[in-house]
Parts: structure tokens; C-alpha cells; sequence
């Protein structure tokens, strides 16, 4: 007959359990698990020490073997000219970028001409430290927007994903120092990328916040309308102006900006929705490319790029009153005329600008205390005109018409707001 003997649940547990199978005069021993081996143990202390001075406490290290995918492909072992790939491959020590390091990317430049004319237009990020690996010098910063993937490009690259080698971990440690510094924070959309680049990047941070340029609905492809309002307002250099309900061809609402007529930013668009659809012919869905469509953006494009004033319409009319009027005992103006001049003025200098009833409504009061006059019905323009005797507009007014810039009469501006 078998005998069945019944153990302690907490000792039959712990016979059972194979991490603890460790058994000391039939008493059975709880051993504890190994410690995890981290890149920082692999890599040791006097390396991870030399890393987190260089790059900041936040980094996190990693050893991984030369041909290890987790390397970025232009600095992957096989890249490297003059280098016999073995068979035990050596391990480097690396940083992995992004979010698992604070943000931490790596710009690469394969000459040092290039590295400095990055720098020259770069210049918050100019005490970055620099490191080298094999031919490339890699510039760490750290930004607030990581692409999904890293980019390639004849004279710039950009790792914001996976593993960028520091040194070898048979080398003692030895990282090709550049130049030491601190991995300065800088806005992802401050960061002036090499031209060939900066569409591109532009094109990851809108789509993070719009989706794809494409959309299919029901098996139909159409375009995402929100994605290509920012990304030709961005590109096209167009931005909303509420003062004049215009837009202009930067923005900087200033006496240099371009105001562009409706029909010109109507035509900017649809050859833009062209020239994309010879660029991609076999996604590009051809039948979005209608008036509708083109009218749709606009407003949407209205919204997006609305730029704020730089001057109030307070002051801008109390500069108006006190620099582009004088005294003239030999003059008189028609308030129409006051009224054409003032939009002039606020289209040259950028400010916000008052309604017709608004301005008419404030001028009187200012130019009776200004000038000492009050309003005349009386002014002859061919018929009589309501205005101010004795006052009139000075010689370096801006004319109607005649705004730097602009590709159309005020008096067409306005009507067209």
C-alpha cells in the first residue's frame, strides 16, 4: 500500500518551485535570483561615469555586439571602411536614445564643415558636446519631439531611435571626445535643419499632430485637410493677417510682408495640389483636386496661421493721429479720405486696425483735442463732404495703393475682407 503524505502548502510550494530546487540536509534553501546584467554593469563604473558627465545622470546605457540591429545602419561595423567583420564580434557601449535617455538624440555629420555650418545656424545648441564614431562626429542634444525613425541624409544624419555607439568595451572605456559640453534643450521646431531635411521634419511633427497626408473613408481616398492646411501654410510661407483679412508671405506683420490677393493664394494652392500629385501619381487621389477643395483649405489655412498684432489698434491709431497729420491752414480733408489713409497706415505698419464705424466714431473726439477742430459738413469734393478744415495728411503718409508690398489697392483690400 502506498502511503500519501500531505506537506504544508508552503513547504510543498517551495519543493516545487525550481528557482528554489536547492535542498541542505533535506531542508529546502531560498536562493535569491541573480542581479540583472545592465549595460551600466557590462560597461563598468569608470565608463558610466565618463558617460553621465558627458551626456547628463539621465542616459541609459546599453552593450550590445558591432552588428547588433539596434545600430543605426550608417554606424553599424559593416559600414566602417577597412573593417574585417569577425567571427566573435566585438561589443560596444552605447546610449539608447529618445524618451529612454530624457530626450536625448544624436545629429551626425560626416565631415567637420558640415558639423559647423549646423552650428552657425544653430546657435542655442553650439556648447553641445561632440563625440566620434569611426568617421562620423555626432552632435547630443536633447529635444521635445522625437521622429519616428532615424533619417539619412549626404551630409546630415539624425538618430532619435535605437542604440549610438560610444566606444568599444575592450578599448578601456576610450570615448573620441570632440569636443565636451552639455546636451543643451531645444524645441524640436527651433532646430534650423539642413534644407534637404527640414521638409521632412517638418512633415513628422504635423503628422504626430494631424495623422497622414491621406485618408480613406468607405474604400475612398481623400485628402486630411487639417494635415494640408499646416503643411502648405508652412511651406508656402503663408500666414493670416485678421487686421487686413488678408494674408501675407511671412509672419512678421511688418511693411516688408507680401499681401497677397485671394485669387494669388487660391493659385498657390492648387499648383502646390499639382505639383504633390506629379510627385506621387499613384497615391495622390487626383479627384481632390477641385476649386472646393481649394476653398476648403483656405479657411482652414485662416485659422491655423491668424497672427497676433504686435501693435495694439489704440496705439496704432494714436500714431496715425499724431505722426501722418498736421496742421495746414490752407487744407481740409474729408473724413473718407482720413478713413482710406488710416488702413494704408495699418497695412504698412502692422497693427490692428479699427472698423469704419469705429474709427469715425474715435476720430473726432481726438482730433478736436489734437488740433482744435471740430467736424464740417461742409468740405467740397463735388458735392460737400463731411471732414476737418485746416488739417491735412503729411507728405510721407503711405498712399493708398501704393502699401510696400502689397499686389493691390487698399480700397480692393478692403472690399475683399
Amino acid at each position: 500500500m502506498t502511503e500519501t503524505i500531505e506537506r504544508d502548502p508552503a513547504t510543498r510550494q517551495t519543493a516545487t518551485n525550481p528557482a528554489n530546487d536547492h535542498v541542505v540536509n533535506g531542508i529546502p534553501l531560498s536562493v535569491p535570483p541573480l542581479p540583472k546584467l545592465t549595460g551600466e554593469i557590462l560597461a563598468g563604473e569608470e565608463c558610466v561615469e565618463t558617460i553621465k558627465k558627458l551626456l547628463g545622470p539621465e542616459v541609459m546605457i546599453e552593450v550590445v555586439t558591432s552588428m547588433d540591429r539596434a545600430i543605426p545602419r550608417p554606424l553599424h561595423l559593416s559600414q566602417s571602411t577597412g573593417e574585417a567583420i569577425e567571427i566573435r564580434q566585438p561589443e560596444v557601449v552605447g546610449v539608447r536614445c529618445a524618451a529612454a535617455s530624457n530626450g536625448l538624440v544624436a545629429a551626425g555629420f560626416p565631415s567637420s564643415e558640415a558639423l559647423q555650418t549646423f552650428l552657425d545656424a544653430n546657435a542655442p545648441i553650439r556648447t553641445c558636446p561632440v563625440t566620434k564614431w569611426h568617421d562620423i562626429m555626432l552632435l547630443w542634444l536633447r529635444t521635445d519631439f522625437s521622429t519616428d525613425q532615424n533619417h539619412e541624409f549626404n551630409e546630415f544624419l539624425w538618430f532619435s531611435r535605437d542604440i549610438v555607439p560610444l566606444c568599444w568595451l575592450e578599448d578601456e572605456s576610450h570615448i573620441d571626445i570632440v569636443r565636451t559640453g552639455k546636451p543643451t534643450t531645444v524645441s524640436f521646431t527651433d532646430i534650423v535643419f539642413p534644407n534637404a531635411a527640414e521638409g521632412l521634419f517638418r512633415y513628422e511633427v504635423l503628422k504626430s499632430l494631424f495623422g497622414p497626408f491621406f485618408v480613406t473613408k468607405k474604400g475612398k481616398k481623400s485628402l486630411n485637410l487639417n494635415l494640408w492646411a499646416a503643411w502648405l501654410s508652412d511651406r508656402l510661407g503663408l500666414r493670416f493677417d485678421p487686421r487686413i483679412r488678408e494674408f501675407r508671405l511671412n509672419s512678421a506683420p511688418t511693411a516688408k510682408s507680401e499681401i497677397l490677393a485671394r485669387s494669388t493664394v487660391r493659385e498657390l494652392i492648387l499648383g502646390a495640389l499639382q505639383d504633390s500629385a506629379r510627385l506621387e501619381p499613384q497615391h495622390f487621389p487626383l479627384a481632390e483636386i477641385r476649386p472646393r477643395r481649394v476653398e476648403e483649405l483656405v479657411a482652414l489655412m485662416e485659422v491655423m496661421t491668424a497672427t497676433a498684432s504686435a501693435i495694439s489698434d489704440v496705439a496704432g491709431l494714436e500714431e496715425f493721429l499724431t505722426k501722418k497729420i498736421v496742421h495746414n491752414p490752407e487744407a481740409d480733408i474729408t473724413s473718407e479720405e482720413l478713413w482710406v489713409a488710416y488702413q494704408a497706415h495699418c497695412q504698412g505698419c502692422g497693427c490692428d486696425r479699427y472698423t469704419r464705424h469705429e474709427f469715425f466714431s474715435l476720430i473726432e473726439g481726438r482730433i478736436r483735442l489734437l488740433f482744435g477742430r471740430t467736424i464740417s459738413h461742409s468740405i467740397k469734393r463735388g458735392t460737400a463732404r463731411r471732414g476737418y478744415r485746416q488739417i491735412s495728411l503729411t507728405k510721407n503718409h503711405i498712399k493708398p495703393g501704393h502699401i510696400p508690398g502689397a499686389t493691390m489697392p487698399v480700397s480692393e483690400a478692403d472690399k475683399a475682407g
